[in-house]
């Protein structure tokens, strides 16, 4: 069972921050919850797999920054 934790998170924001978008640093405390509310629990009676996780957070990132951006 794979599910996206705030560690996973942390993770991400370090990653966007180190390459290139350091104004996306820290993430609020609102975005995070939608996508721990997003990948945070299995969707039963399916699974997340690392893929669907990195590819769909990936997704929800880039769109909410470039949605606020403009």
């Amino acid at each position: 069972m794979i599910l996206l934790t705030r560690k996973d998170i942390e993770e991400m924001e370090a990653y966007y921050f180190w390459t290139g978008q350091p104004h996306w640093c820290p993430f609020l405390e609102a975005f995070k919850s939608k996508l721990l509310d997003v990948y945070g629990a299995e969707p039963y009676p399916y699974e997340w797999t690392d893929q669907d996780i990195h590819e769909g957070t990936r997704k929800i990132i880039s769109a909410f920054f470039n949605d606020t951006n403009q």
